[in-house]
């Protein structure tokens, strides 16, 4: 069996770190959702899937930050 190292993976600080930036994340999708509206596609689910993602962003950003700091 190969041996690749005996690195310590700290996976919960890896993922405090990404539930940090879910809300960002999220808002960013709204907005790549509305600009593809914006300049492409004229559906409205793009609307309705950009206006769930940005409002869902901003909960994520406001309770995770709370609850994590």
């Amino acid at each position: 069996m190969a041996n690749f190292g005996n690195r310590h993976i700290n996976t919960k600080n890896d993922m405090n770190t990404f539930l940090k930036s879910l809300g960002a994340i999220l808002v960013l999708l709204g907005v790549v959702c509305l600009a593809v509206y914006f300049f492409g596609v004229q559906k409205n689910i793009l609307l309705a899937i950009g206006l769930v993602l940005e409002i869902g962003g901003l909960f994520a950003h406001i309770f995770i930050n709370k609850k994590l700091l």
